[in-house]
Parts: structure tokens; sequence; C-alpha cells
């Protein structure tokens, strides 16, 4: 009896300390990035359960820190594979000024070092302290003007100003690179991160973006698991008297016109982990509640799915397999998913009534919520999604070397591939850009390119040594397909890795080409056809002498193979 008093006075004398940084979002604060690192450091030195593990530093030059909780104590993610745990991830701070992830999960972590008994035995839990510290050290109190409290808090931005929750296909921050070495080390089965809404106003505390079981590999009649799991998080928080909805993103001006679901792409972070199929989950705090009240409920989501990924740990697992196995077996890979708004589910929504009224600053008509007026009905909830796009997966992709910045990141991905050991004559199909749009405004450090459409042309070409070819059928199957067909609005050649193969490299002077184009005029008369027929519909050709001299050298032995030729080649 005095050994265990003894123990647990010791207990509160430890946690005494960090009483302070435990209650802060009661006081309506958050507590600064060193003293959240301190806190977590003080937690692993006491307890056996908790391992703080340095990971790649930021883009501010400080290191990524994960702290994984397992009462096994075993901390090698291989072998807590082989003993059958399932792997919980939770990423906080990737917006700093959204901070209630951060607060939440210290709370998680205190209660269960006050009670090591209530760790899950089956899961392990994986949480990102701060993501973003670079940001979190840029505390201000005004950034964040939506949003009520709490008092201080980060910067949206990280050192290089760059928006993290847009980075993970293109993994310009160095932050995002040490997050997807954690993800890709620890393969989580649940991924969540955490963060606060902006627009509508309305009665939820909390808002949930669920993965998109919209956007299968296979198209079935069945329910996806993570539907299901989604219906077990909305019910245990109801029976905890926080009722939650989905995220809230208008299809029209207000909520009562219905909400689309949130289209997670490959750049953001629960986009990419549903390309290695991670059921990939965002908490959305609503940002006008009070901070301590958004606090509590993100405290009860994440334990309730935690709570839940240890319940069904086994349906979890089933249901990757299915994935992953759907996903390889396919001949078909597909892109580019859009909201189709023919089809719709039916959700119970409560709202505040959106009116109307006479702006004191421009006189004009405004809207507001009147919180005073509450309406509960059904509304559509657009949550089918449509691939815009399809294509033929092929056996494997061939890189060449000399794109160093790709097979880096193919490599961080855990990507596995063959390096040819000689130079290799190679059967390929080689796709080739014919038109794309460009942004007209940068959008993360890029122009990103959209409606980008290609031809196709096969035929042997020559590969060097130390050029790389990739099996599609592996792992990171999704991730390839989505990161490298040169159509993906997300893939590489989007995000600009490839736009040094879009300028002409070699040309000509019309003086000196003139007779040579009437030679080829002469031995293609299908040439001359297509100069014909383009003419009668161009004016602009049809009156341009350098431009026809152009149109024929364009398809004339003399131009340059490799221009507009995506330098990702196909073998089918």
């Amino acid at each position: 009896m005095k050994i265990r008093l003894s123990v647990f006075i010791l207990l509160i004398l430890h946690f005494t300390a960090s009483a302070q940084i435990h209650s802060y979002y009661l006081q309506n604060r958050t507590p600064e990035y060193a003293q959240v690192i301190r806190f977590y450091d003080s937690i692993t030195k006491k307890n056996p359960c908790f391992k703080l593990i340095r990971g790649g530093l930021t883009d501010a030059g400080i290191p990524l820190y994960l702290l994984v909780i397992s009462k096994s104590k075993q901390f090698n993610p291989i072998a807590i594979r082989k003993q059958k745990k399932a792997i919980v991830m939770i990423n906080n701070g990737i917006h700093p000024g959204e901070p209630d992830g951060i607060d939440a999960c210290i709370n998680i972590v205190r209660d269960f070092a006050m009670n090591p008994t209530t760790i899950p035995a089956n899961v392990v839990i994986c949480i990102v302290p701060v993501f973003n510290i670079d940001g979190a050290l840029q505390r201000n109190s005004v950034m964040r003007m939506n949003q009520n409290g709490p008092i201080e808090f980060g910067f949206r931005g990280n050192a290089r100003n760059l928006d993290l929750n847009r980075d993970f296909i293109k993994c310009d921050a160095e932050n995002t690179a040490a997050l997807i070495r954690f993800m890709r080390e620890w393969n989580p089965d649940v991924f969540v991160d955490t963060h606060v809404s902006n627009g509508a106003d309305y009665p939820y505390t909390m808002t949930l973006i669920s993965p998109n079981t919209g956007q299968r590999a296979v198209p079935s009649r069945e329910i996806p698991y993570p539907e299901l799991f989604s219906k077990d998080i909305y019910q245990q928080m109801k029976e905890k008297g926080m009722e939650i909805c989905p995220y809230v993103e208008s299809i029209g001006e207000t909520p009562d016109s219905g909400l689309l679901e949130f289209n997670q792409t490959p750049r953001y972070s629960t986009g990419y982990a549903a390309l290695f199929h991670s059921m990939g989950f965002v908490t959305e705090s609503h940002m006008l509640k009070p901070y301590p009240l958004r606090v509590k409920a993100t405290i009860e989501i994440l334990k309730t799915m935690i709570a839940l990924t240890e319940k069904n740990k086994e349906s979890v697992f089933a249901w990757r397999q299915k994935e992953a196995a759907d996903y390889t077996s396919n001949e078909l890979g597909f892109l580019n998913w859009k909201h189709n708004l023919k089809l719709y589910s039916e959700i119970n929504f409560k709202g505040y009534v959106a009116e109307h009224k006479t702006s004191s600053i421009s006189g004009l008509d405004r809207l507001y919520y009147n919180r005073n007026k509450t309406w509960a009905k059904v509304i559509p909830y657009f949550n089918f999604f449509t691939a815009s796009d399809t294509i033929l997966k092929p056996k494997y992709y061939v890189v060449p070397s000399a794109w160093n910045e790709v097979l880096s990141l193919l490599e961080l991905n855990d990507v596995k591939k063959i390096i040819l050991k000689r130079d290799t004559m190679i059967e390929v199909e080689s796709d080739y850009i014919i038109d794309f749009k460009t942004a007209a405004k940068p959008y993360e450090g890029h122009y990103l390119h959209y409606d980008i459409k290609t031809r196709l042309e096969r035929g042997r070409m020559l590969f060097r040594k130390g050029d790389v070819m990739i099996p599609v059928i592996q792992d990171a199957a999704r991730f390839l397909v989505e990161s490298l067909e040169p159509r993906s609005n997300d893939g590489f050649f989007a995000w600009n890795f490839f736009d040094a193969v879009l300028q002409q490299k070699e040309g000509f002077s019309d003086y000196v080409f003139e007779e040579v184009a009437e030679r080829i005029l002469t031995e293609h008369p299908e040439i001359e056809l297509r100069l014909d027929s383009t003419k009668s519909t161009n004016k602009e050709l049809n009156s341009n002498h350098w431009q026809q001299l152009n149109f024929i050298f364009q398809q004339s032995e003399y131009k340059e193979k490799s221009h507009n030729r995506y330098p990702v080649f196909k073998i089918m």
C-alpha cells in the first residue's frame, strides 16, 4: 500500500509541472512550440509506453518529432505489424493558426500517461505534436480574424510561406518530406489531420471530412468500410452530446442549399494518405465556437476514432487489403475525380437562418446568420464522384535518370524500382503534350497546368544505363498512376516538374528553310494537304509566311523529337 501511495505521489508531482500547459485551452490559450515539445519529452522520460522520435528537419532547420504510444512498449513498425496492431496517426498544426488538435493531443497524452492501463492494447498511436513548426514560431493574434480564440496562435505558411496542406504530392517543403518519411515508415491504417473550419455559421462545434468513398478503384454496390466507420463516429459523438456534421462546403451561398463532400486530391494530407489506402479523416472544429469547446470536441472525436480503430481493427485491415487488391488487379486507372451533381445522399442538418440586411459600410445587401432563428431539415449531400479521365495502366513506367527531382520523390515514397544495368532498346508508349492551360497566378510556388491533352506514340527507344524502370504492381501503385500520368490534375506534370520539355530548343531561319520546305512538300504530299486544309480555315496562317514554314517544320524530321514529349514512358 505504501509503495502504491509513493508511486501516486510521484505521478502527482510529475504532472503538476505540466498542469498549466494541460489547462491552457480552458484559458483561451495554446502553448508555444517549445513548451509542447518539453511536455512530450517529459512524458517519454517517465513512461516506457511513450517514445518521442526525431525526424527530418523542416524548412526552418528544426527537427520534426513523432510521439508514439505503444502499450506493449514496442516501437518498431515492422514488429508492430507482425503483432497485428492497428496504427492511428494524428497530425497537428499543419495550419498552426488552427491549434485545436495540438491542445487536444496534449490532453489525450496526459490522460494516457496518468493512467497507462487505458492505453489501447491493439492500437499504436502516432502523434505529430506540431507539423508546421515554422509557422507555429510566427505567433500572432490577428491573422485568423474569423476565429474565436485562442488569444495567440501560429501562422498558416511555413518558413517558405508554403501552405503545407497543399504540398503532399509535390513535396516542396522539407516539413512535408519529413512527415512523408514517418507516414511511409509507419503506414497508418487511420490518418487524422486536425483543423479549424472557415465558412458558414451553424450550431455544430465539430465537422468531419471522411474518406472519399465515391472515388473507388472498382465501382461496387457494397458500402465501403470507411462509410460504416464514419457512421459510428457520428453516432458515438451524438451519444457524447457533441453532435457533428460533414464539413460545411455549401453548393450555394448557405448550407440549406446542400453540401459538397470535400474532394481530397493528393495535394492534401488525407488525399495523399488515400494513395496508400489509409483511411484519412480531417477534423474541422467550427471557427466561431469558443476555444475550450472546440478543443473539447477535438479531444472527444480523436478518442472516438482511436477506440473505433481498436474495436474494428480486423475490418480496417480487411478494407485496406481489398482496396489495394482492387486497385492492383484493375487494368484501368482513374484520374481527376469531380463531383457528380446528378447524384446525392440526404442528411439531416441543423442551421441558423441566413438573412440579409443593408451593410453600414457599403450600403449594399449583405449576408448574416441569425443565431436566434434555427432550422432543421433534410438537405442534399453531394458525395458521389466521377473520374473525368481513365487510362490503361502500364506494366512499367520508365523514367530517365536525368529527372532526378522526380526520382527522389519516388524514392521518398518507397517506390520499388529496377535500375537498368546497360543501355537497352525498349518498346514503349510515349505521351506528347498537345494542349494545356496554365494558371495566370502562382499557387503554392507553381503555375499549375490543367485541362491537359496528350497524344500517344509507340516505338522502340534507347534507354541508358542508370535509367529507371518502375513496376506498377506494388504498394505504391495508385501513387504512381496519379503522380506520373501526364493528364493527372495533381500529377508531376501539372505541378511543373517537366516544364523543360515544353520549350523547343532548335528552330530554323526562314530564308534557309524555304527550299527544304519545298522538298518536304514534294516528298510528303500528306503534309501539303494538311497545310492547305488548315490554311482554308485559319486566316492568320493563310496570311503569314513564317507560320506556314513553321507548320511544315513541325511535321518534318527536323523537328526535335523531345519537344513536348513527356519524359515518363510506358511499357504496356
